[in-house]
């Protein structure tokens, strides 16, 4: 009985042991899940973070920006500089207006629904909104249009137009403007006039901004951040900018070292854990205070469940031990009763019994779909394209094509050219009855322009609620393209009741021949609108009837930003046609008074010493000279030498990191193609790049696809294993970075129009 005893416990031992090692190793990947998913959840909300910071800055920098536009806006700058009242008060009051629907096309009127923003004149006793006009004594207290929590009107006025401010964001208040009722704002201030290089000067007012707080919550409180949570932003002194809290209670911003990172901290005994990054660029932290509760919440759903499995899997397991060492031993008891009926007792007592050792082999078979995935893109509406054309955003005809090409868009005509209808002068402008109204008609407008105009055309909507058009024909010659779109038009309008006509101007650019100019036809559009009279009726006006004599500057805040764009790009044909046009509009079509003259110089060498404040410094090293911006005698060709020369040392500079980069990646590929989870955004973590960008940058370099590149890499290095080898096909595939022998058999028939095992018999035979 005793030999039976050790027989069977032999046998229990062994299955006990086989059955302790997965249930050990189960035990420690339980706590791995919980590390695993704390690093997941910090990953998480860093990457929330950071890009809740890319937004903001990118936010901040478009106003930054758009200020230093509107700053150097030329009306602007002569109400200003108008200190000893050489105006009339009937100019001076149409220059105000003027200014006043600059501000309302200026691009800081579209950075935000949630946000506004006004000019505040020191010395001129003037406040301008993009749709009023008021004087100092409007802004009290004791009247509506303006109030602001914590300081009084005058207060706050005299605090920014007695201190310098660059860009400054100040803290968050309660603000009472116009139709903006009690809500809180962050005020960005901007000091006028503008001066990069903090000279002291005297200060004439400010560009005043009011960010929205809703902006920021909106970014901070993501994914529905659970009770008892906070996320917060707060700047390099540790105050507040924004905060969103679903606890109870004031909350302070927490002293954290160092630039980014995890902790645990202890709120009355409850445990949280607070996750933070810094921005470089402004030191602003970006926090998540989240309850250890709800990161954890799921983690332990997960450990109850795997203890669970893992104690009804060592039942299980116990028992089919327990089952397997009685069926074995039995035979084995058998056996040694048999044996023992014929030996001698003492005979039987010497008789010894190894225990059987078996080794166990399990084949694994990897069965994996195939992963290449195509990405949809979302084809972009038609608004979307219009307005990318009238603003210049592409590139060059080629690109211009692709783009077309992917929307299913086929355009054969060969003359274009930019309508622009506009409402001017509606009863009740500015309020929500009159835009509720404008763009009542602009609807019915656009429907019928679809559906009864004779010519075929693209439209979209302006911000300021208009229609832009653009006319497309195959007409003979430019002259008879205009001449068929003025009848079309005027035909069109005739038939139009005069409720819809009484206010309607019609603003027509001059014929293109290319999609790609359209965006100077839409200018000179605009151009045209800006010095209509305001008469409507269905006045339908064309560019070429401008008076020639033309006595401002012609220097749009559109075309200032292409120039600005195309020069930090390097593209040097585009620079070269914005100039061109420039010269011609400035100094061959008008006739400009020394004064606008020098303006407009002013303007264009400002525009060349924004780009050369960004870019690096061995393109700044590479220029041979660099003007003096104070230089009264500096002259057109001048300035056009120094910013084609700037161009051309940005574009060398880029096409020398352009080589570098697509350098590295391509041996980074060549050196990490076995590895089977190698894809793009892999590669992109690995040089802190985008994906999106990574993958536009290679095809633009190397003319093939990231995936393409990658296969061809791939199946290059197998066929070589195939010519020299006697592996097996699947095991060739594993080392060469494919999960699947299958996706690597489809690949190879791909390229090489065989399979790789008639690939193999071929070099044989």
């Amino acid at each position: 009985m005793r030999s039976v005893n050790r027989i069977f416990i032999n046998f229990l031992t062994a299955y006990t042991v086989l059955i302790l090692i997965p249930l050990i190793a189960g035990i420690f990947m339980n706590g791995a899940i919980v590390r695993e998913y704390e690093h997941h959840v910090r990953h998480s909300h860093l990457t929330h973070l950071k890009k809740t910071q890319d937004v903001l800055e990118s936010f901040i920098d478009d106003i930054k920006w758009s200020t230093y536009q509107l700053a150097g806006n030329a009306k602007l700058q002569r109400l200003i500089s108008d200190k000893d009242r050489t105006l009339s008060e009937m100019e001076r009051s149409s220059l105000i207006r003027e200014t006043m629907m600059e501000l309302r096309n200026s691009l800081l009127y579209n950075t935000s629904f949630n946000s506004v923003f006004y000019v505040f004149l020191k010395d001129q006793d003037t406040i301008i909104t993009p749709y009023s006009i008021y004087t100092h004594s409007d802004f009290n207290d004791s009247i509506n249009f303006f109030q602001m929590d914590g300081i009084s009107s005058v207060e706050w006025h005299s605090a920014i137009s007695t201190r310098f401010f660059h860009g400054s964001i100040l803290p968050v208040r309660s603000v009472l403007i116009e139709d903006f009722k009690n809500k809180r704002m962050i005020p960005y201030v901007q000091t006028l006039p503008v001066d990069l290089n903090r000279d002291i000067r005297k200060i004439e007012g400010a560009i005043v901004y009011l960010i929205g707080e809703a902006d920021f919550i909106s970014l901070l409180d993501h994914e529905e951040l659970p009770p008892g949570s906070v996320s917060y932003i707060a700047d390099e002194q540790n105050n507040l900018i924004s905060l969103v809290s679903k606890g109870a209670g004031e909350f302070k911003p927490l002293d954290l070292e160092g630039d980014e990172g995890m902790m645990e901290w202890d709120v009355d005994g409850s445990r949280m854990f607070v996750i933070y990054t810094t921005s470089q660029k402004n030191k602003w932290k970006y926090v998540s205070v989240l309850p250890e509760e709800w990161v954890l919440k799921s983690v332990k759903y997960y450990q109850i469940i795997s203890a669970l499995v893992m104690l009804i899997a060592l039942v299980f397991c116990l028992f089919a031990a327990y089952s397997l060492s009685q069926r074995w031993s039995e035979p084995i008891m058998r056996s040694f009763n048999s044996i023992s009926g014929y030996l001698k007792k003492e005979e039987a007592g010497q008789i010894s019994f190894r225990s059987l050792n078996s080794n166990v082999n399990e084949l694994i078979h990897y069965s994996e779909g195939m992963q290449d995935e195509l990405l949809d893109q979302q084809v972009f509406v038609h608004n979307a394209f219009v307005n990318r054309l009238i603003n210049g955003f592409f590139r060059n005809e080629k690109n211009l094509q692709s783009y077309l090409e992917h929307l299913g868009f086929s355009i054969s005509e060969k003359y274009f050219s930019i309508a622009v209808f506009f409402q001017e002068g509606v009863e009740g402008a500015g309020t929500t009855e009159s835009f509720d109204e404008m763009v009542r008609v602009n609807t019915i407008l656009k429907l019928q322009l679809q559906q009864e105009f004779p010519l075929r055309l693209m439209i979209s909507d302006l911000e300021n609620s208009g229609l832009v058009l653009i006319l497309m024909t195959s007409s003979g010659s430019s002259k008879a393209h205009e001449e068929a779109v003025e009848q079309a038009l005027g035909n069109y309008c005739s038939t139009l009741p005069s409720l819809y006509t009484d206010n309607l101007t019609i603003a027509l650019g001059e014929t293109v021949e290319s999609l790609m100019k359209v965006h100077s036809s839409y200018l000179q559009a605009m151009e045209v609108l800006s010095r209509s009279d305001g008469q409507g009726s269905g006045n339908i006006i064309h560019y070429r009837v401008l008076d020639s004599k033309l006595e401002d500057y012609y220097f749009p805040l559109e075309l200032e930003s292409q120039l600005i764009n195309a020069v930090k790009a390097g593209n040097t044909v585009t620079v070269a046609e914005l100039l061109s046009s420039l010269y011609s509009e400035n100094m061959e079509k008008r006739v400009l008074e020394s004064q606008e003259q020098e303006l407009f110089l002013s303007a264009l060498l400002n525009a060349g010493f924004r780009v050369l404040s960004q870019v690096s410094d061995s393109v700044k090293e590479d220029l041979t000279s660099v003007p003096d911006r104070y230089n009264p005698q500096l002259d057109f060709q001048s300035i056009k030498g120094f910013l084609e020369e700037l161009c051309g040392a940005q574009n060398r500079n880029k096409k020398s990191h352009n080589v570098s980069l697509i350098d590295k990646v391509q041996d980074f590929l060549q050196k990490n193609y076995i590895n089977r989870n190698l894809s793009l955004l892999m590669v992109a973590e690995h040089f802190s790049l985008s994906e999106s960008y990574l993958s536009s940058f290679f095809k633009e370099q190397t003319g093939t696809n990231f995936s393409t590149y990658l296969e061809k890499i791939r199946i290059e290095n197998a066929r070589e294993l195939l010519s020299r080898s006697d592996e097996p096909i699947h095991i060739i595939a594993g080392k060469v970075g494919y999960n699947s022998d299958k996706t690597f058999r489809r690949v190879f028939q791909k390229i090489y129009k065989i399979s790789p095992g008639q690939f193999r018999e071929s070099l044989k035979s």
